[in-house]
C-alpha cells in the first residue's frame, strides 16, 4: 500500500489476457449474451468468442473473429426484448417525411452492449410438413428461428398478427423432428417466427470446414433476409441447429402474439409448411464388356428407399422402358413427345408444336 517512492517499482498493467473455458459458453451469460462460441459449434482450440455486439469483432484471429452474436441462440423460452422499436419517421401523404432531418432506425441502431432477455412461457406451435399433392413428408427436421427485432403484438379483430418492426435479424431457438405423419409440435415464445423444414442427413462437418476456411462474415447473409427462397443455410445456425447438410424443403412466417407467447401453452397457433414435389429422370445402361457397355436395360424394376436410417418409407418402384411410357401426370426432361388419347394437359417450359391434332386446343 502506498506510493512507491520509485516511479520503476510502480506496478503497471500492460495487457489482459481473457482465456475463456468451453463450459464459458454453457453459462447464462454467454448465451444471452453473444449465444454460442467454438466450443459450441464442435471447432478445434481455444474456446472463443463471436463479436459481443455490432461494428466490433470476436476473438482476433479466430475462426468467429467476423461473426455476429446470436443472443438466445436456441433457447425457446427467453428471447432478445430491447431491439423491437416500431417508431417510424411520420410521412406525408407523398409519401415525403413531416421531418426531413428524421431516420429510421436500422439493423445496426440496435442496441447490442446491452442485451435484456424476456421469459416466455410459450404458445404451442403446432404443423405438418406435406409435400404438394402427395402426402406428408415423414421425419422431416423442423428449424424455428424467431426475429430479433419483434416484440409483443396484439392480434386484431381476425385474429391476424403483424410484426411492426420492418427490420430483420433471425436467431435460431429450437429444432424438432416430425413424425411419419409429418406432424409437429414446439413451444415458441412470442414473436414473429420463421418455420423451415429439411430432410436427409446432416452434415456438420462439412459446416465445420467452411468455417475454419473462409469468413464466415460473408456467409451470413439469411440472418437479415425475411424471406429465403432454396435457402442456402449459414453454416453457424445450421450447426446450432443440427441442420447443415440437410436438403431445405420449405419455410413459413408464423407471428405470435403477447398474450399467445405468455399463455403456457394453451395457446395454438399454426405454422404448416408445403413443400414443392420435384422429380428425376435417368437411364439405366450396363457396364462392362464392350460389345453391351453402355445398353440401356429394359422393362426392369428400380426400387427406391430412403439413405437415411431416420427415415422410415416404403420404398417406392419405378419400372425402365425403351423409352415409351403410359399413364396419368407423367412427366420428363428434355426433347419428347407427348401422344393423348383422351383429354389432356401438358406444361412445357419450352416451344411445344402440335400435329394431327383434332378438338379445341389452347396453348398459354
Amino acid at each position: 500500500s502506498g506510493a512507491a517512492a520509485d516511479a520503476s517499482e510502480t506496478i503497471r498493467l500492460v495487457d489482459i489476457d481473457y482465456q475463456q473455458q468451453p463450459a464459458f459458453f454453457e453459462t447464462m451469460v454467454a448465451r444471452f449474451y453473444v449465444g454460442y462460441g467454438t466450443s459450441t459449434l464442435g471447432l478445434p482450440g481455444d474456446a472463443e468468442q463471436p463479436a459481443p455486439h455490432f461494428y466490433t469483432s470476436g476473438t482476433p484471429g479466430s475462426y468467429l473473429e467476423s461473426a455476429y452474436p446470436l443472443p438466445g441462440a436456441m433457447m425457446n423460452h427467453f428471447v432478445l426484448s430491447n431491439w423491437y422499436d416500431s417508431e417510424r419517421c411520420e410521412l406525408l401523404d407523398n409519401g415525403s417525411q413531416v421531418d426531413e432531418s428524421c431516420t429510421n432506425p436500422n439493423v445496426g441502431s440496435a442496441n447490442t452492449q446491452v442485451k435484456i432477455m424476456k421469459y416466455y412461457s410459450g404458445a404451442t406451435l403446432e404443423g405438418t410438413v406435406e409435400l404438394d399433392g402427395f402426402g406428408p413428408v415423414p421425419n422431416a427436421r423442423v428449424m424455428i428461428e424467431r426475429d430479433a427485432f419483434s416484440g409483443e403484438e396484439s392480434a386484431d379483430e381476425n385474429g391476424h398478427v403483424a410484426d411492426g418492426d420492418d427490420r430483420t435479424y433471425w436467431i435460431p431457438i429450437g429444432v424438432t423432428d416430425a413424425d411419419e405423419n409429418g406432424r409437429f409440435s414446439f413451444t415458441v415464445p412470442a414473436g414473429k417466427l420463421r418455420i423451415s423444414a429439411f430432410f436427409g442427413e446432416p452434415d456438420l462437418d462439412a459446416a465445420r470446414s467452411v468455417l475454419m476456411t473462409t469468413d464466415v462474415g460473408q456467409s451470413l447473409s439469411d440472418i437479415f433476409q425475411e424471406n429465403t427462397p432454396n435457402r442456402n443455410i449459414n453454416p453457424i445456425t445450421g450447426i446450432l441447429a443440427n441442420v447443415s447438410g440437410s436438403t431445405w424443403l420449405s419455410e413459413t412466417i408464423v407471428n405470435v402474439s403477447g398474450p399467445a407467447g405468455h399463455s403456457n401453452g394453451e395457446e395454438v397457433v399454426y405454422g404448416n409448411l408445403s413443400v414443392a414435389p420435384s422429380f428425376a429422370t435417368g437411364r439405366l445402361v450396363w457396364s462392362g464388356a464392350e460389345f453391351f457397355d453402355g445398353d440401356a436395360l429394359t422393362n426392369v424394376s428400380i426400387e427406391i428407399s430412403p439413405s437415411w436410417d431416420q427415415v422410415q418409407l416404403e420404398p417406392y418402384t419405378v419400372d425402365t422402358s425403351s423409352g415409351v411410357v403410359e399413364g396419368h401426370d407423367l412427366s420428363f426432361q428434355g426433347i419428347g413427345e407427348v401422344t393423348f388419347t383422351g383429354e389432356g394437359t401438358v406444361v412445357s417450359q419450352g416451344i411445344v408444336t402440335v400435329s394431327d391434332f383434332t378438338g379445341n386446343y389452347t396453348q398459354t
